[in-house]
């Protein structure tokens, strides 16, 4: 198992931390081609291959790879943007405005036919130096794995967050809060990885050798983290249940993939019904018969890939946090069978489930503080619009929003075709927090531009608004939201899990 340092390719982009010693270095290829690299043969998976091929080809074709390829099993279709190149490129040179001491390394895992592009985001320079070294005994590693449909440079600041976070836990327990690693990596397919996926066996496989691979340079299982969102958390559950000791949390995620499909397909024929005439023949129950009968052509049963089965047989802790609003891994989906265990899970103090009924309109002020400012058309034209959306809706909470916004008061007022809301320094002192100071601020602000406007631009607000934005927020997504309930849990739990308590 070879580590080439210094490596440089068409799809690596070469960024530098300051340097600490001359062995830094911004970007490493690990060399994994050595490991078993499959649980299934080359045969099995080219007959796997075949018979999604000839059912794909039987008439039935938008429903089944819909589920088949873009549903459940991650997306391929996930490329990388300029935008994607400059943000990755900006975070290996500065991972943390808030935290100097952060440092990243771009990651390379060649698998011989493959490819696996990542990155890896440590507590300190000398900790980047081990990690590069292969010197990781007594460091803590945690793994977080891409829910489907977003890379992991589109999850750069829930990283970064959530690695800061816990090294605060981590001084608080009076541990070393800077021999800490947070994995991301981009599956098959996705971004700069190389490959493609046959079936969900395949990101499994990739992850189990990557965790290998960290093991053999020391890194202990009770002192990992494996935390995945959505489908993250059923490939990392799978990992979890193969390795003993090592802790699990997940949020947004499945039971099984027969429960996802049982959930999903009825809505995805209702959807495509829309666009497709001889979809709409699907009923309910026709629809939910094709994916299992799909499912059964990849391979899958209520007993392979189930999580319910992995969490049952985990070793380490283990976490399962979901939402109560969550509309897309709706709690049929997720605990189905978690509720027929449930005395395993009273047993086993291991294991928690925490669900969530946390209404976040704190995230709803925000959105609204934004298309009240800058969102409208008659303020400035793009592209500094969007520019400064993207800024402001990356605010953490309300405190840091005004604090962002401070910055482009002045650059909107002197561009604005309208006298801008927030253009009374006295008004930005408001507490925000309370909903009721909240609404009567909004709505005094929005009197005074439709009064200079002549008509009505925008509509005041009423508590009933915030209670009903709320509702509409994706639940499913709820911790990118950094300053929610969701990802506060899954920062305790990830900072237990990797610091458990000393004998």
């Amino acid at each position: 198992m070879n580590v080439n340092r210094n490596t440089s390719s068409i799809n690596e982009i070469n960024s530098v931390n300051q340097p600490v010693t001359k062995n830094i270095s911004s970007s490493i290829t690990i060399d994994l081609t050595k490991k078993t690299s499959s649980s299934l043969s080359t045969d099995q998976k080219n007959s796997i291959t075949t018979a999604i091929k000839n059912r794909l080809n039987e008439g039935k074709k938008g429903l089944q790879r819909l589920l088949a390829r873009e549903c459940v099993i991650p997306s391929q279709k996930l490329r990388l943007n300029f935008d994607h190149a400059v943000q990755l490129d900006k975070f290996l040179k500065t991972p943390s405005t808030t935290d100097k001491d952060l440092r990243a390394t771009k990651l390379t895992f060649d698998m011989g036919e493959h490819k696996i592009d990542g990155i890896a985001i440590h507590g300190n320079a000398e900790a980047q130096e081990a990690f590069q070294e292969g010197n990781l005994e007594d460091h803590r590693f945690i793994y977080m794995l891409n829910p489907n449909a977003q890379l992991y440079e589109d999850r750069l600041s829930i990283g970064q967050e959530l690695l800061e976070k816990v090294k605060q836990e981590a001084k608080d327990k009076g541990e070393d809060p800077n021999k800490i690693h947070l994995i991301m990596f981009n599956y098959r397919g996705a971004g700069a990885s190389k490959g493609q996926i046959t079936t969900l066996q395949d990101p499994i496989d990739d992850f189990q050798q990557m965790f290998q691979h960290f093991a053999e340079k020391g890194v202990k299982p009770e002192h990992t983290a494996i935390y995945g969102h959505s489908i993250g958390g059923l490939i990392g559950g799978h990992v979890a249940a193969l390795n003993k000791k090592v802790s699990l949390v997940t949020t947004g995620t499945i039971s099984s993939l027969p429960a996802a499909a049982k959930e999903f397909t009825p809505k995805l024929a209702t959807e495509l019904g829309k666009e497709n005439r001889i979809l709409k023949i699907f009923n309910n129950r026709l629809s939910g018969n094709i994916a299992k009968r799909v499912f059964k052509k990849l391979g899958f049963t209520q007993s392979n890939l189930s999580n319910v089965n992995d969490i049952a047989n985990a070793g380490g802790k283990v976490t399962v946090i979901h939402h109560e609003f969550d509309k897309l891994v709706q709690k049929s989906a997720l605990s189905s069978k978690v509720d027929k265990k449930q005395k395993n899970f009273e047993i086993n103090g291991e294991i928690k489930v925490i669900t969530s009924n946390q209404k976040a309109t704190e995230v709803v002020k925000i959105n609204t503080l934004i298309s009240y400012c800058v969102g409208f058309k008659e303020h400035i034209e793009q592209p500094q619009r969007d520019l400064i959306i993207k800024d402001l809706s990356s605010a953490k909470n309300l405190e840091e929003f005004q604090t962002k916004f401070s910055k482009y008061e002045k650059f909107i007022y002197d561009r604005a075709k309208l006298k801008l809301i927030f253009n009374d320094k006295s008004s930005f002192k408001t507490d925000l927090s309370n909903d009721t100071q909240f609404i009567d601020f909004i709505n005094n602000e929005t009197s005074k531009v439709n009064k200079m406007a002549g008509k009505e631009m925008l509509k005041p607000i009423s508590a009933e608004y915030l209670e009903t934005e709320a509702e509409k927020l994706d639940y499913h997504n709820l911790e990118i939201n950094k300053q929610t309930e969701i990802f506060e849990n899954v920062v305790k739990s990830t900072a237990a899990a990797i610091f458990p308590p000393k004998a």
